[in-house]
Formats: C-alpha cells, structure tokens, sequence
C-alpha cells in the first residue's frame, strides 16, 4: 500500500495499475500524450472518483482506465500506510470526512461491493493469476523480461499447477523445472 500512495495520499489510479500489471497480468499503457492527468474538465467533481468518472468519459482514457480503476477504488479503504480507514481526510474535522466507496464495475461488466467480492470475483479464473505469478518468478529467476514467444510455456505451468489448485509452492516448482527457466 505505502509504494502506491505518496505518503499522505492515496491514488485508485497508481494502485490500480500496480495490481492491474502486477497481480492480475494486465499491461496497463501509458496515457496518450495528448491527454492530460486528470484535467479534462473536471468541474463540479468533489471527491477522486467524481473526478475519475469524467476523466473516462473521453474514450481515450477510457480504454485503460475500464482495467485499472476498480482494483484501484476497492483498495481505497487502506491509507497510505496500509491501515484501515472507511473515510477519506481527518476523524477531527467531521467537514472534511468523505466514506469510502470500494465499489466498482469490472471491465467485463461483473459489480462488486467490497474487497471480499472483488477477491471472489478476481479468483473465479486462477489459471490467470498463476500465469501471472509465474511470469513475474520467471522474470525475477532469469533476470530477463518475459517475451510473447515465452507465452505458452508460461501458460503450460500455470496449467501444472491447477493439480495443486494453484498453489505458490507449485507454481514455484513447476518455474524452476521448466525448459524456460533452464535454459534462459
């Protein structure tokens, strides 16, 4: 949480991203060089996600940020050091106080409420997540980025190790024993 915020803020955007790449095995481009952070237009946006919601009503901002914002908000519930909060701003100035909303949309139309349900969801295609993991161990093992013609063999030991429903341990294994990691 605290490598995704700067100290004293938090951002759905850099979270999202860094789960989006980093955990679900979604690249994630970097915005198009005509269009600004967050400043198309944002008047009358009183909290991030208002402001969120206009920022995707361009087409070009929408396309990455349909992939990125909902790990981004459902996460927002953790301040920049990883605690628990359910409002934004200090318990002292109730004025300030704005409560959380974790609740999103998935690019493939699937709602969740909370962390959990976002977890339940997430977790309906685990081969995804062990491909991505493995991906990340080979790149960490070999000290060399994945390419797309790694792609299959990556897939074929996330696909091993659904025998062990998935599991790190397995997945380690099964990265560590392949052709790939051999031979790069």
């Amino acid at each position: 949480m605290k490598v995704t915020a700067n100290g004293t803020t938090t951002s759905p955007v850099i979270r999202g991203v860094w789960v989006a790449e980093r955990l679900l095995g979604e690249h994630i481009p970097p915005p198009p060089q005509n269009v600004p952070a967050i400043e198309p237009d944002i008047r009358g946006a009183t909290s991030i996600r208002d402001m969120l919601e206009k920022h995707r009503s361009h087409e070009a901002c929408a396309v990455c940020h349909v992939k990125m914002d909902p790990p981004g908000f459902v996460l927002e519930n953790f301040d920049p050091a990883g605690k628990w909060r359910d409002y934004y701003g200090s318990s002292k100035n109730a004025k300030e106080t704005q409560k959380i909303d974790p609740s999103y949309v998935l690019a493939d139309g699937r709602e969740f409420d909370d962390l959990d349900e976002f977890r339940e969801l997430i977790l309906e295609n685990p081969k995804k997540i062990a491909s991505c993991v493995a991906e990340k161990l080979m790149t960490y093992g070999t000290g060399a980025h994945s390419r797309f013609a790694d792609r299959t063999s990556i897939d074929q030991i996330a696909e091993r190790s659904s025998q062990n429903h998935y599991g790190l341990r397995s997945i380690v294994e099964h990265v560590v024993c392949s052709d790939l990691f051999l031979t790069k």
